[in-house]
């Protein structure tokens, strides 16, 4: 229940920013797109036992608001429901886990052109099915929109994920994120 009272008012702060940027005169964008996630493999000794956690290939999506702060530097944030998989192989026996997590990340978006922005900032990784401590880190990532009129546009976007958070010694947060997309709002050029 606390997991979701989180998710509540990380909703409540973007209509809270949506509103009040608009009463501004901000330029405000929201984007709404659908996630591939990938988590770095990692090994090492659990209990003297070596073990392997294999990233593959997961999904998820979610949502974006973007706050202008001035002609090309905006303050984004959103959350992304996504499931990551990782094969864990330990004693020469491999199983296949799944981890449900709520990605909630935070930062500045530098619009180089129209077309072309980076973004760097930061993160929290809330497990949506266990009681384990959320992961927090670093992340940076590149975005190209496409534009498709006036103030829409298509958009694919990749991101690093760097944890600063190890459990038993390993960072099972180091991700790479792809996103594709399309969003709304903002100044039109």
């Amino acid at each position: 229940m606390k997991k979701l009272k989180k998710i509540l008012v990380l909703a409540g702060l973007m209509v809270v920013a949506s509103g009040v940027s608009s009463t501004s005169h901000a330029s405000v964008k929201f984007s709404v797109f659908g996630s591939g996630v990938y988590p770095q493999t990692v090994s090492g000794d659990i209990l003297g036992v070596s073990s392997e956690f294999k990233g593959k290939l997961g999904f998820g999506g979610g949502a974006a608001l973007e706050v202008m702060l001035g002609q090309k530097v905006g303050l984004e944030f959103g959350g992304t429901y996504m499931i990551r998989k990782i094969d864990f192989t330990a004693l020469g026996a491999t199983t296949e886990l799944e981890r449900k997590a709520v990605y909630i990340p935070a930062g500045l978006r530098i619009h180089l052109s129209r077309a072309f922005s980076i973004q760097l900032g930061g993160f929290y990784d809330l497990n949506l099915e266990s009681a384990d401590d959320p992961y927090y880190g670093l992340q940076g990532g590149v975005r190209v929109d496409i534009p498709l009129g006036g103030t829409t546009s298509l958009f694919v976007d990749a991101r690093y994920n760097y944890s600063l958070k190890e459990v038993s010694g390993f960072k099972f947060n180091d991700l790479v994120l792809a996103s594709v997309g399309i969003a709304f709002g903002g100044k039109g050029k």
